[in-house]
């Protein structure tokens, strides 16, 4: 019967009527821009603590809100005149490449940096007012290709390092080894890196890992980039007020 009168409504007015979701609005008005990054290597539990805080969160944007926010003012033209996210692409494409990962996992990785490396263009080229929170962004996997811009531009680096901050989660190899497995065996996936012939090969994959992500946030240290330090063993409800006392304390001081 609904249908019927919906039929004669379009035949006698020329439309028709559909239901709408509403669009999102966001109070966030920061008035200044700011990119606040979980890193870590993968396991070690930083998207658990994210989550956490993410069901608390007050004045802050998901990455991903603001991307669909924003989405449609992104064009290749303007991706591709950015000269230091093509050094950086660049460096990350040789790396990828020059690794023993099977040929689909390349594309996967591939795909996943393409998407990572486009959304922090949309951050870096159109906020201008969010404080932006994200659990995985291009900090976490192209710490390798932001010391290469660092010792090759340092310009593009400080350039690109303005308006940012970080959550480094970081906890003990054989800990981030046993998360690996116990990932593994609830959903049946591993990213490449993980993939070893033993747990003990495992552990030592998470010492250089951990080796590499440290050398990093050391270089952000030394260039004045505010960094949480955060040890995920410890008690996430601790973890939960160190962090959001982190974001309240680098809101009041920008």
């Amino acid at each position: 019967m609904l249908k019927a009168i919906f039929k004669k409504v379009t035949y006698k007015f020329g439309f028709s009527i559909k239901r709408v979701k509403p669009k999102k609005k966001y109070n966030f008005d920061f008035g200044k821009p700011l990119y606040i990054e979980f890193v870590g290597v993968p396991g070690v539990g930083k998207t658990t603590l994210f989550e956490k805080i993410n069901f608390e969160r007050q004045k802050w944007l998901l990455l991903k809100d603001f991307v669909q926010l924003n989405k449609n003012k992104l064009n290749d033209e303007i991706a591709d005149s950015l000269d230091f996210y093509q050094k950086i692409a660049d460096y990350k494409i040789t790396s990828v490449t020059d690794k023993s990962f099977n040929p689909i996992d390349k594309l996967r990785v591939f795909h996943y940096y393409y998407t990572t490396i486009t959304k922090d263009i949309l951050v870096t080229l159109f906020n201008k007012k969010y404080v932006i929170v994200s659990d995985e962004g291009l900090f976490h996997n192209f710490g390798d290709s932001l010391i290469y811009l660092h010792t090759s531009d340092k310009e593009s680096f400080n350039k690109l390092i303005k308006n940012r901050a970080i959550i480094y989660c970081y906890s003990t190899p054989e800990i981030i080894a046993n998360q690996v497995i116990k990932r593994k065996e609830k959903t049946g996936k591993l990213v490449p890196q993980h993939k070893v012939n033993s747990f003990e090969e495992l552990i030592e994959k998470q010492k250089k890992s951990l080796k590499n992500k440290e050398q990093f946030i050391n270089v952000l240290k030394e260039n004045q980039v505010p960094v949480l330090m955060i040890n995920t063993s410890d008690d996430i409800g601790d973890n939960v007020k160190k962090v959001n006392t982190f974001i309240s304390n680098i809101q009041k001081k920008n």
